[in-house]
């Protein structure tokens, strides 16, 4: 039996100190706003089905959602890749290193990847695009006065009716310059605000909806519009000629409380990378000629690799490997033995922030009142240390609470004492936490993270 060890959660007492909670209030209205007046909107209505809501009411919040795992995907699935393999801040200047690579990815995933996924792509690229037009992210203005500034807006008057969306480029070559510039135009359009408007609020103590918040939105609103159009006009033209194709289904089972998460696939040295549907199916279009390896990640089976897959134009191959069960594991690549989005570093691990010479798992979502069963296997005779760390926020280590486990006695079940509501209603997330400064595979053989049964 492992051994248990009670870990007692001390979560946000101020809201504003977590980072979703500082996001700008109004993503949800700006994203419907632009997407109202797209000229081809019954036809995008349809291409995207219940994902055409989800854009505006879900996915546009998705850089905000780093690390976590929601319902129906993992967020990182959506925000990391080898042309943006780190979160950076949604502040100018930082968050221009967001535009080119997630414009570029949104595209890629429009052509190649289902509408599911387009959107969800299409999604954090916006998020990153209203972030760049809030006011106080174009100043650097953070604590209380940042709140005031980005949510003291009358929502309901966010509307561009009668806005006809700009085609920001006829190439992809042309559509990132247009994109670029009008980016360039919304920083100085709401940075000219953001300064009226910061002598205004810092003398408020009280809520009062703010006009020069609301010329921002309705600008960012306008931009959005511009972004969706390009994408789409673009992205859903037919090629050229006629590129590979890539299909499979995977027969897997995953564990309790992840059943819909879906298995992510990588198409190695590229850019490439889907996730299955609601099925285990998964499916590439208009991918470039050649030999590749496919990588499958499946959320408590090990990580399995095909070698020389042939990818020919105009043709389809399938892949569809068995998976080797890893006793209901959830955390992801166990073993390190994955590593497309750095060379250096295993996917689903990264560097601590909060105390250096440490690795730490992506989070794992556990529903509140849930033991852990925690198992690591080491390499040779010699125990590294090893922690857990269980947080509210996914995408904030305010708040964590650590505790130290007894590596001679694994497995060992861990659990929280919830003294305040979690940031998400009815979850918390539990981190795994390897006290090594070098390569983690060279001190670990395996880590595991499964539901201890009640």
């Amino acid at each position: 039996m492992p051994s248990r060890i009670r870990v007692v959660l001390v979560v946000c007492l101020v809201a504003g100190l977590c980072g979703i909670a500082r996001a700008w209030g109004p993503h949800t209205e700006i994203t419907a706003a632009g997407l109202a007046v797209q000229p081809e909107k019954e036809k995008l209505q349809k291409y995207l089905g219940d994902d055409f809501s989800r854009l505006s009411r879900d996915y546009c919040w998705m850089g905000d959602w780093q690390e976590a795992v929601r319902p129906d995907h993992y967020a990182d699935d959506y925000l990391l890749f080898p042309q943006s393999p780190l979160h950076v801040s949604h502040m100018h200047p930082q968050v221009r290193k967001t535009y080119a690579p997630f414009f570029k990815r949104a595209l890629q995933a429009i052509r190649t990847e289902s509408p599911r996924n387009a959107a969800r792509w299409v999604g954090s690229l916006l998020h990153f695009v209203q972030d760049a037009g809030s006011p106080p992210h174009t100043t650097g203005i953070g604590g209380e006065l940042h709140g005031k500034m980005e949510r003291w807006v009358d929502e309901s008057k966010i509307a561009i009716g009668g806005y006809k969306p700009r085609l920001l480029g006829k190439t992809d070559a042309e559509a990132l310059r247009g994109f670029e510039e009008r980016m360039a135009e919304l920083h100085d359009f709401s940075r000219l605000r953001a300064e009226q408007l910061k002598l205004l609020v810092e003398k408020l103590e009280k809520r009062e909806n703010q006009p020069l918040e609301l010329e921002c939105a309705l600008e960012v609103a306008r931009v959005t519009a511009d972004v969706v159009h390009t994408l789409f006009a673009l992205g859903l033209k037919e090629p050229p000629k006629p590129g590979a194709a890539l299909e499979g289904k995977l027969n897997y089972e995953p564990p309790a409380g992840y059943a819909t998460v879906p298995a992510k696939i990588i198409i190695e040295g590229t850019d490439f990378s889907t996730t299955t549907d609601g099925e285990g199916r998964y499916h590439f279009r208009d991918v470039p000629p050649g030999r590749y390896a496919v990588s499958v990640l499946a959320t408590g089976y090990e990580v399995e690799r095909v070698q020389d897959v042939i990818f020919e134009a105009g043709k389809t191959a399938t892949v569809e490997p068995k998976l080797k069960p890893d006793a209901g594991n959830l955390v992801r690549n166990p073993r390190f033995a994955h590593k497309w989005i750095l060379a250096d570093q295993p996917d689903g691990w990264s560097r601590d922030t909060v105390k250096g010479g440490r690795w730490v798992s992506a989070p794992v979502r556990v529903p509140v009142g849930q033991a852990c069963v925690v198992r690591v296997e080491f390499v040779g005779e010699k125990k590294v240390p090893v922690s857990v760390r269980w947080r509210s926020n996914p995408s904030s280590t305010v708040g964590g609470r650590e505790t130290a486990l007894d590596v001679a006695k694994f497995p060992v079940e861990v659990a929280p004492d919830v003294l305040m509501k979690p940031f998400e209603k009815g979850y918390l997330y539990l981190e795994v936490l390897l006290h090594t400064d070098g390569e983690p595979a060279k001190a670990v053989r395996h880590v595991a993270v499964a539901f201890a049964k009640k």
